[in-house]
């Protein structure tokens, strides 16, 4: 294995390195704006192998790609109308596009079993001129093993590999420290219209609609919109408005939430506790969800005294029923966090239509 230091080796020497390594079916480590992310050569079978047995438990998960431009994307994806406006418009950045990859293009295991794959052009000039001498994609996973610490330094991903680990990587590219930043957003862009998988480094203001049969339904999509947010879980304040007339899904869409965050307690009404506080894990830390029941409250403003302020300053998460959004307290957090308002309405019995808009908190936002 050997570091080379990007701060005192001309940029030309240490892409030829790398270059020379990848066309050998070894592992490259390579900075990029968002962490350090590991390199195989994506059309080969031999490298992939390689990198599952760097990442450990990924159970067949597939890779995203990284690209050095539009043109080499178009060689290996069928990119739609929708794709390349993303194209336009956000990259290079921290953005990852899902299409549909072209036959036989990279090796297999790579492309998700539906022929899909993400592709990501980052905006670091190391990594693009890396590929574009090299001539076909790497793989865009982060550095760390599965399950890891996302890595910033160096000196910490090393301290968290085994020999065997460190012996499969050929060459690693070391641009110091990292700022800490989110992972890229992920992007489904094979419809008509981009479907937000992951909100990450840029962020998009979303609107979706649902409709629901059962109350199963219903936990169901609060796992599936909890679990959307993960990249924010531990790094950013999320607060679950939920408003909605009685009887129409509110605490089952709690449940769901509390399920995506693997909260093992049962979840119960606070109708009459006002709060029930739970705990859930992410970043390797114990942080709070607040179940909250504000229908009783005289005042809105009352809200600060149930403790969602304290839990939102541990970048907790809240989930209130009978949210009044006009309030002074979600003025004041609205800048902060992700809000995501959920508007609940029955048409029948057993039958729900959510309408659930997301926003994100103006620190993280990416032009």
């Amino acid at each position: 294995m050997q570091r080379i230091d990007l701060s005192s080796t001309p940029l030309m020497g240490a892409v030829e390195r790398a270059v020379a390594a990848l066309e050998q079916g070894q592992l490259v480590i390579y900075p990029t704006e968002t962490s350090y992310g590991i390199a195989a050569d994506a059309t080969r079978l031999e490298a992939i192998e390689r990198l599952r047995a760097y990442k450990g438990n990924r159970q067949n998960k597939p890779f995203s790609i990284v690209m050095a431009d539009q043109t080499m994307a178009e060689s290996f994806v069928t990119l739609t109308d929708t794709a390349r406006r993303l194209y336009t418009e956000h990259l290079p950045g921290p953005l990852t596009v899902i299409s549909d990859s072209l036959p036989e293009t990279v090796a297999p295991g790579v492309a998700n079993a539906d022929g899909s794959i993400g592709v990501r052009i980052p905006d670091y000039p190391v990594i693009l001129e890396v590929v574009k001498q090299f001539g076909r994609p790497v793989t865009a996973t982060s550095a760390n093993p599965s399950d890891g610490k996302q890595p910033y330094s160096i000196d910490e991903l090393l301290a968290e590999l085994t020999d065997e680990q460190k012996n499969l990587v050929a060459i690693i590219l070391d641009a110091g420290v990292l700022p800490p930043t989110l992972p890229t957003t992920i992007v489904d862009a094979r419809g008509e219209t981009p479907l937000v998988l992951r909100q990450g480094g840029i962020q998009f203001s979303t609107t979706e609609l649902h409709h629901t049969f059962s109350a199963k339904e219903t936990q169901d999509l609060g796992v599936q919109i909890s679990t959307k947010l993960k990249s924010f879980w531990g790094r950013s304040p999320i607060i679950f408005a939920l408003t909605g007339e009685m009887g129409s899904g509110k605490t089952h869409f709690t449940k769901g939430i509390a399920a995506g965050l693997r909260i093992p307690d049962l979840i119960k009404s606070p109708s009459y506790a006002f709060v029930h506080e739970y705990t859930f894990t992410a970043q390797r830390e114990a942080l709070p969800f607040l179940h909250v029941d504000a229908w009783r409250l005289e005042n809105p403003d009352e809200l600060d005294s149930l403790g969602l302020a304290r839990a939102l300053s541990q970048s907790g998460i809240v989930a209130i029923e009978w949210a009044a959004l006009e309030t002074e307290f979600f003025q004041r957090w609205k800048l902060k966090a992700v809000c995501v308002h959920v508007d609940f309405s029955s048409s029948a019995e057993n039958e729900r239509t959510l309408r659930i808009t997301t926003s994100y908190p103006e620190s993280e936002a990416v032009a």
